[in-house]
């Protein structure tokens, strides 16, 4: 039986609902806390997808920073078994001067790939993007369509 690529274990997630000036000023006081994620759990086996859908404010973004590692749990726990790369903000991590196509090379190198493994890679990426000779010009030419592949 295989074992789940992804694990969430009564996730919860609780920020300050104050501002910072507060806990300084008044550091007895207990802050009030606004909790974004509440208890939650669910597993992910190999093949399978998860879609998160929510309106404004449910949690949909913390979930995914927990599950990719870039904010912690105030309480549960998630269990990753493989890579995850995130896309939690489109864009992030783009130079506009930069070609599609060195911005492509720069963000698999930084996902680990070796430079042999980005240039091996790259052909699929271009396929996968789709935009033809666009991936050979700096992106802040392109479309918001074109930005997302």
């Amino acid at each position: 039986m295989p074992e789940p690529v992804l694990m969430a274990e009564n996730l919860t997630k609780s920020y300050p609902a104050s501002g910072k000036l507060l806990p300084v000023l008044f550091p007895k006081m207990k802050t009030p806390r606004f909790t974004a994620l509440s208890d939650v759990s669910f597993e992910l086996m190999p093949g399978e997808t998860l879609g998160v859908l929510g309106v404004n404010g449910a949690g949909k973004s913390t979930l995914l920073k927990l599950v990719a590692g870039v904010s912690g749990p105030t309480s549960g726990k998630v269990t990753v078994n493989g890579t995850i790369g995130a896309l939690l903000e489109l864009g992030a991590g783009f130079f506009p001067e930069y070609t599609g196509r060195e911005n492509a090379l720069l963000s698999l190198r930084m996902a680990g790939m070796s430079a042999a493994q980005a240039k091996d890679a790259l052909p699929g990426v271009y396929e996968f993007a789709g935009i033809g000779e666009f991936f050979e010009r700096p992106v802040r030419t392109y479309s918001s369509g074109m930005f997302v592949r």
